[in-house]
Order: C-alpha cells, then structure tokens, then sequence
C-alpha cells in the first residue's frame, strides 16, 4: 500500500517513508496519520508505504522491532534503535518524555526526514551482530546453584561435624509441633536467648 505527500519532483529521489505494522496493530491507522502529517508539515515529497508484517519469520526478516514501526529510507526513525536485538511480532512501545506511548515522537520523523543517515540498514550494525543470540539466563541459574551447593554443605557439617550433646549453657530440646514450640519459646518471655532450629531432615 503506497501513499504519496504532495508534487512529485522531478529531480532528486524522493525519500521512502515504511510504516510497519502487524494486521491487529491497533496503532496502525495513527501511525500513518502521523507520517502523512509529519510528510505534508515539512512539505516533504516523500513516499509513504504500509508494510504489512504477517508473522514471526517474517518480522525477523524485516528486522522488525514491533507494531508500529517507520522507517526513513530504510532506517529506524527512534534514536539508538539499531543497538535493540529483540526482533518482536506484536505491539511495540516508545520511551516518552514521561511515559511509554504506542507510537513513535513526531520529532523523530523530523529529524529522519530532514538529516538522512546514509544507506538503508537491513539487519543489525556490524559490532551488534555477534551479540545477537536468544536470551541467556544464566546468571541466575548460576547464583541459585550456588546457594543450593552453600546449603547442602552448611547442612551437611552440621550434621557430620556438630555437637551431639549441648555445650555448657545451650539447652538442645526436641520439639514436637508448633504448639510445643510457641510454649517453650513463652516460657522464658523477658529472657535474652538465641533460637536456633534444627529439622532431623
């Protein structure tokens, strides 16, 4: 679907204004609106075109960023853009001056449309590319392993290495359930004392 703002000249390329969007997005009318009235305001002859994004292989292909997206020239109009990895078939969202919106900053398409940066870029900047991988969770995965393998082994010197028997001036008393617990615990109410309690398991 191509739109077109204005005469067309009959010198230089007329910019390429893209406006991609998945068949649901419900920013999709708004976001064409936006780039025909951000094009008629600066008295831009550029091209407007509506590109459908159908699915998931598709957005990865496009190098798609979410719905919905314009592009100048084949570029991302959002500043810093092209260091974003997470290719998305669904709703995109726009860091505003004070909150996220649905939509790109008009000044964006301004600034696109008035200072082209160069070549279209169909995937991501050379120095991105390698980083470019599905989203790793290893660090947390490592963190609980460690607090595992700290607790086996505090459990385990415990077991192999503590006292059977109470040094001089610690009581050890089996308990029974939670009402024998809070009777013991009350029976000394006002008294300094340190609590520590041990499960058979």
């Amino acid at each position: 679907m191509l739109f077109a703002t204005g005469n067309q000249p009959a010198g230089p390329r007329r910019p390429q204004v893209e406006v991609l969007v998945t068949p649901d997005c419900p920013h999709r009318d708004a976001a064409i609106a936006l780039a025909q009235r951000v094009c008629q305001q600066l008295g831009s002859h550029a091209e407007i075109r509506v590109v459908q994004v159908p699915d998931q292989a598709a957005a990865e292909r496009l190098w798609f960023l979410g719905s919905p997206t314009i592009r100048v020239d084949g570029r991302d109009i959002e500043p810093g853009a092209e260091r974003n990895l997470e290719l998305v078939y669904g709703c995109r969202l726009y860091q505003g001056a004070h909150s996220l919106h649905g939509l790109p900053e008009e000044d964006w398409l301004r600034q696109a449309l008035d200072n082209p940066r160069g070549p279209a870029m169909t995937g991501p900047p050379p120095s991105t590319q390698a980083a470019r991988r599905p989203p790793q969770r290893r660090g947390g995965t490592v963190f609980l392993a460690a607090c595992l393998l700290v607790f086996v082994l505090v459990a385990a010197g415990l077991h192999f290495l503590g006292p059977r028997s109470a040094p001089p001036g610690v009581t050890m008393t089996d308990l029974h359930g939670v009402a024998d617990l809070q009777a013991r615990f009350n029976a000394d109410r006002g008294q300094p004392r340190l609590v520590v309690i041990f499960s058979p398991t």
